[in-house]
């Protein structure tokens, strides 16, 4: 029809961080497309790297920024308004019918059930290990000792969801991104995920940087449908620290056999680690991670 927008165009990367791949994004924001969870509109998928060197993705451009999250008061005035969206879009996504995802295409790594989840990121930690990690390894032994039960829903997992990954215009929630790690399995991973420590560092009574935990909580249920069970979502927070630690050892890993020389990579393994070893303290101390 002649009409003009400015695109985004992400190219795989050779080396990247942990295993994801542009094709799990693109089918992401083709799930959501007209739903209530604001992604960027899906334009174009190349799957052959000879056009421009490896596969990519064309999406349009959504108006916003991210905020950070070791900021006091990420969102200012509109903290509320956000908070009530995010947590609201991120049941939505929990409660989005799993059958649009469940071909043989869709990844389902980490898979379905808990034990899934934690092999996949205990095998990176193995992969790219830097060496004796004594809190790390108190936290596999009680995910190990203390399953939760098997997920009562299976449904699409966004992977990363938090503070950093989502543009905001003032009050609204323009755009949900980075779908790379999107996966089917037990939604709380990500709530576990979205509340986590290190994601509201400055703030510790606002989970996200948002709203009150009970609030959050009470947001996600409503939008998901789902009732929490506390202990459940305790392995799921302990769970989310050896994820993060999974991340940033694989930063450290490619900083040290110099295949990613960012310092970005080394300062996120040093620094990123101790807030989540702080996180796994307080949550095995029987309270909420704090990480400070």
């Amino acid at each position: 029809d002649g009409a003009e927008w400015p695109v985004i165009c992400r190219i795989n990367q050779d080396s990247a961080l942990i295993d994801t791949e542009a094709r799990n994004e693109f089918r992401a924001y083709q799930a959501f497309e007209h739903t209530a969870v604001p992604t960027p509109a899906p334009v174009f998928e190349e799957a052959d790297p000879a056009v421009l060197g490896a596969p990519f993705i064309v999406m349009q451009q959504v108006e916003g920024a991210p905020a950070s999250p070791f900021h006091s008061n990420p969102y200012g005035e509109h903290r509320e308004a956000i908070g009530e969206a995010f947590w609201t879009h991120l049941g939505q996504i929990a409660a989005h019918p799993v059958e649009s995802f469940a071909d043989e295409e869709w990844p389902k790594r980490p898979a379905s059930s808990w034990r899934d989840a934690l092999e996949y990121w205990e095998g990176v930690l193995e992969s790219d290990d830097l060496g004796p990690q004594p809190v790390l390894s108190a936290a596999r032994r009680f995910l190990h000792r203390s399953p939760p039960p098997e997920a009562g829903r299976l449904s699409l997992v966004h992977g990363d969801y938090r503070t950093g990954n989502l543009l905001v215009d003032g009050g609204r929630i323009t755009a949900v991104l980075d779908w790379e790690m999107a996966h089917l399995g037990d939604p709380l991973e990500d709530l576990a995920w979205a509340l986590s420590a290190p994601w509201h560092l400055r703030c510790p009574d606002w989970p996200a940087g948002t709203v009150e935990r009970e609030r959050a909580l009470e947001l996600w249920q409503q939008a998901s449908g789902l009732t929490i069970d506390p202990a459940a979502l305790h392995w799921w927070e302990v769970f989310a620290c050896v994820k993060g630690i999974g991340i940033w050892t694989s930063a450290g890993f490619e900083f040290l056999q110099q295949t990613n020389l960012d310092p970005i990579n080394l300062f996120s393994s040093w620094g990123m680690t101790a807030l989540h070893e702080r996180a796994i303290i307080d949550l095995l101390r029987g309270g909420r991670s704090r990480a400070a």
